[in-house]
């Protein structure tokens, strides 16, 4: 009996347990390992941001190029007529056919006219100060086609039943066709048509001088598009809205957010002075542009930065984004994502 305990004890002293060194080496070890695991997640982590982030703002990029675009290439767009072969008859000049052609741009609100429709619109929305203001003057609304001649040169300009919601009272419209145009104040929309009668209204354009558009009526399948001045501003608004990139109908007085991503840009033009289609200028600066310069212009070249509407995360002040506007090398002064683009876009209806 003794012995059979004897030899119990000496087994258990055979059995040996981890050493405080073996158990802090193995905690080092675990440590190591859940470090690098960390640093790999945290790695992926912020590499997904980055690149989530960069599709947002690259995305955006391309809409604005899109929209600005298409803008541009609609001023003075309409149709086969001149600008000499239009009969402008609104009281107000804002729409006056020796402008119709030109794209202006302002550093400041207290720049644009009193009489320029949406400048209270424009002025709301807090523009970002040493950010340019774009203003184009064309067709920037519903177009359609004359469904019936018109008797004389006062009568209503007949469209189909189902388009007249597209039009209403007070809206700048322009018909025409391959001999003459004509700019006229919608003063009434019913099933007759869009009437065009002689008065003085409290609307943008102020209401028609005359109730005849033009010398000769138009017939069926003259064209028909609604006028607009669009204005193009980076805003700070102070009742909520968020700072972006709007875009503004003048003569509808509303404002639209296009992106919260638009953080600022820069406009330069080139001209085209004798009318020859070949470019004579490149790249004039806002400042540098002269009165009659604006008459010929023959395409836009606009430099954006835009910015994501997250931070990136785990970014170190000397991590940040680095990017290049103006021509040179710039760093962002946040952790959020930066990337520079630059487009340019020709008029279609330049002389």
């Amino acid at each position: 009996m003794l012995f059979v305990i004897e030899k119990k004890i000496k087994s258990i002293n055979f059995i040996k347990g981890v050493t405080i060194v073996e158990l802090m080496i193995s905690m080092v070890l675990g440590l190591l390992l859940i470090n690098s695991v960390m640093t790999l997640y945290l790695n992926q982590r912020s590499s997904y941001y980055l690149s989530d982030q960069a599709i947002y703002v690259n995305n955006d990029a391309r809409f604005i190029s899109d929209l600005i675009g298409r803008d541009i290439r609609a001023v003075g767009d309409f149709g086969c007529t001149s600008a000499e072969k239009l009969m402008n008859v609104l009281n107000n000049t804002i729409f006056d056919p020796g402008d119709l052609r030109v794209i202006s741009a302002f550093q400041r609100v207290s720049d644009i006219p009193n009489t320029i429709p949406g400048r209270e619109v424009l002025t709301a929305l807090n523009p970002v100060s040493g950010t340019p203001i774009l203003m184009f003057k064309g067709s920037y609304g519903w177009q359609t086609y004359l469904d019936s001649g018109m008797a004389t040169n006062t009568s209503p300009i007949k469209v189909k039943d189902n388009e007249l919601k597209n039009f209403s009272k007070g809206d700048v419209v322009a018909i025409s066709n391959c001999k003459q145009s004509s700019i006229f104040e919608v003063t009434n929309v019913n099933l007759n048509g869009l009437s065009h009668d002689a008065g003085v209204f409290p609307t943008a354009a102020n209401g028609n001088s005359t109730g005849m558009i033009h010398i000769e009526p138009y017939a069926k399948g003259a064209d028909i598009v609604r006028l607009d001045i669009i204005f193009y501003v980076i805003g700070n608004p102070s009742d909520g809205r968020p700072k972006g990139l709007y875009r503004i109908s003048g003569t509808q007085n509303y404002a639209q957010l296009i992106t919260d991503k638009l953080d600022n840009w820069n406009v330069k033009f080139k001209l085209d002075l004798n009318q020859d289609m070949v470019i004579d200028n490149n790249l004039i600066d806002i400042n540098a542009m002269s009165a009659t310069d604006w008459r010929n212009i023959s395409s836009v070249y606009i430099e954006a930065v835009l910015r994501s509407s997250k931070i990136l995360p785990n970014v170190k002040n000397s991590q940040r984004m680095k990017y290049y506007f103006n021509g040179e090398e710039e760093t962002a002064n946040d952790n959020h994502f930066y990337s520079s683009v630059s487009f340019e876009t020709r008029l279609r209806n330049f002389k």
